[in-house]
């Protein structure tokens, strides 16, 4: 048994039953020599065990005894934390503005006492409260905060927490494959800590993401090994969540009574009160199911319970889906009145929460970040390299120096060719795809800005392309002054490239034209940029002895930056090769046949979006 508060509270995650005996039984005996201090603690540790056994109810009983008495003993800290655990619980619950009232609380208190950690939980916190809100920006600015401090403190756990809920927000905007990066990189983390409970999580993020990019088999298998994990530690909220993510692979494999069945089960293990969001995403599934079997009376009680669990809250993380759901419904029995309304409403909601805006702040934060990380990593190893050099000969420096610079500078596999034969073979490509971008008016933009702002311009840019760039299978090349080279089917061959090069191309033009919009708007300075795509045979292989350079070379090239020297700003010029490749998934307008330097009269075409069928 444990006999001390500090015993009782570094246990509580591991064994939260033991915990809560132990505090009960401190409780039981509290006689006269127990300070308002200790009584406060001994209530907050018995909602602490409370809250891990997920009984929420007794653990806000215990929480708001502990309030008083942190308040009688001045105990700013632990005033914070009780505050904070309630706020927790209020959050899960979908009570939004009981959780942010004492979320804010926790807050202040905190930042009066200058505690980083408890700073940066109670950003994070916040941060997933505004996630559940609605309010991307604001939350994924909060957990960037949050993830600033925790690098600092070097807090591995809750730097894959940060992870993870930046995570939820890329997902929830569409960006899948930045999402399954840091899903993965959270529950290698998770592993090496041997966190269950957060391995659990991370299993179903990983497992919604395949569920997006449509790999089902994969899908189920991280889910299956969720459920199984969650029965094994009797974990009900995970075993709620497994059920309902099966349940969504039920419907898309078409078993419908199947889905219901998961669903009704969950339903018969939550308290309504308790649980209020699993209960809503589980009547949700059911009404959709009912929809699709055609059972329309049994639809539409289950989805419109659920929407009013939803609205109560203005739960908008799950409205939308709710919204959607209730026009399909609509539809199938005929009331096209009442589908039209609700999907005017998803469609006001998913404009809301998916905005230019908030899609300009993930791309600026994370460019900041991975700057910041590049910076940092850099002073870390100018520091090694001190150390190294006290205990290592030169040659043993240089190669460690010259291997790093490899891999900053040269693709994955060209590095590894360059280490094992000291060269790299020249590789000739019968299909690949280049664009080239540059900036309109560069030389009068040269003209009117002092040399250190038309870099800072530039670099501002060019990260931002670097980041657009992440999701696609395409390779940058090189930056020259102010034009960008980048290609598709190199240095792995890609029969698709051509179709990679112009969605990559597609992304960059609206997001910058977005981007820009922006800046205009708040007066600051904009780039614009022309886009030059051909496609065909090419030659790829790294120049220099010294100064490594993987570069591309052959007409193919030549001919790209022709396209972009005719191009226009804001639009996507491609020859009649690409045209002919990629005609039946993308709407282009042709331009006729365009005289260009050494090359002749070229059909040219400007790409205009993907056709409808195709999104």
């Amino acid at each position: 048994m444990f006999t001390s508060l500090e015993e009782i509270k570094k246990n509580a995650p591991v064994d939260p039953s033991a915990s809560l005996n132990a505090a009960l039984a401190l409780q039981e005996v509290e006689n006269a020599d127990y300070t308002s201090f200790e009584k406060g603690e001994i209530y907050h540790l018995v909602g602490l065990s409370y809250h891990y056994l997920q009984q929420s109810e007794n653990a806000l009983i215990w929480y708001y005894k502990a309030l008083p008495l942190r308040e009688l003993a001045d105990d700013q800290k632990g005033l914070s934390d009780t505050y904070n655990n309630i706020g927790n619980i209020y959050s899960v619950r979908g009570d939004y503005a009981k959780a942010m009232d004492f979320l804010s609380k926790a807050q202040v208190l905190r930042e009066e006492l200058k505690q980083q950690n408890g700073i940066a939980t109670l950003h994070m916190n916040i941060g997933t409260l505004l996630f559940h809100m609605g309010n991307d920006k604001e939350a994924i600015s909060r957990q960037y905060q949050a993830l600033d401090i925790f690098t600092e403190l070097e807090d591995k756990l809750r730097i894959s927490m940060c992870q993870q809920n930046i995570a939820l927000v890329y997902q929830r905007q569409g960006h899948y494959l930045m999402a399954l990066e840091l899903y993965v990189d959270s529950m290698r983390v998770a592993e090496e800590l041997g966190n269950k409970q957060r391995i659990i999580e991370l299993k179903n993020n990983i497992g919604t993401v395949l569920l997006k990019l449509d790999k089902l088999e994969e899908a189920t298998t991280y889910f299956q090994d969720c459920l199984s994990i969650c029965e094994t530690e009797s974990n009900k909220k995970g075993i709620l969540t497994s059920l309902i993510n099966l349940a969504v692979i039920d419907q898309k494999t078409g078993d419908y009574k199947k889905a219901i069945e998961k669903m009704k089960l969950g339903i018969s293990m939550v308290n309504d009160s308790e649980d209020p969001i699993d209960m809503m995403k589980m009547m949700n599934s059911i009404g959709t199911s009912y929809t699709a079997l055609g059972q329309y009376v049994e639809a539409e009680y289950f989805l419109t319970e659920s929407l009013k669990r939803a609205e109560k809250n203005q739960n908008k993380d799950q409205l939308d889906e709710i919204y959607i759901d209730l026009s399909a419904l609509y539809e199938a029995k005929g009331d096209y009145h009442q589908a039209l309304d609700y999907y005017r409403k998803y469609s006001e909601l998913k404009l809301e929460i998916n905005s230019t805006e908030t899609n300009t702040v993930i791309h600026e934060l994370r460019t900041r970040y991975e700057v910041e990380a590049k910076q940092k990593e850099a002073e870390i190893h100018k520091l090694k390299n001190i150390e190294l050099k006290e205990a290592l000969d030169d040659l043993t420096l240089a190669k460690a120096k010259s291997d790093e610079l490899l891999l900053n500078i040269l693709p994955a596999d060209i590095a590894e060719e360059i280490k094992s034969k000291g060269k790299v073979q020249a590789q000739h490509y019968d299909l690949a795809a280049v664009l080239f971008m540059d900036v309109r008016n560069f030389t009068l933009h040269s003209q009117s800005l002092s040399p250190e702002e038309l870099v800072s311009q530039i670099d501002t840019y060019f990260s931002l392309i670097d980041s657009l760039l992440s999701g696609f299978k395409v390779e940058k090349i090189k930056t020259i002054g102010d034009a960008y080279l980048c290609a598709a089917g190199v240095p792995i061959p890609d029969a698709g490239c051509t179709e990679s090069l112009v969605r990559a191309a597609i992304h960059i033009r609206d997001e910058i034209a977005k981007w820009n919009k922006i800046r205009q708007n708040n007066h600051e300075f904009t780039f614009e940029f022309r886009f030059g795509i051909h496609a065909g045979p090419l030659v790829a292989g790294v120049v220099g002895k010294k100064k490594f350079e993987y570069d591309i070379w052959g007409d193919t090239v030549n001919t790209a930056a022709r396209m972009e020297q005719h191009g226009e700003p804001g639009k996507i010029n491609i020859s009649g090769e690409v045209y002919e490749l990629i005609k039946d998934k993308f709407e282009c307008s042709y331009r006729g046949k365009i005289e260009a330097k050494n090359k002749g009269l070229i059909d040219m075409y400007f790409v205009e979006r993907l056709k409808a069928n195709n999104i």
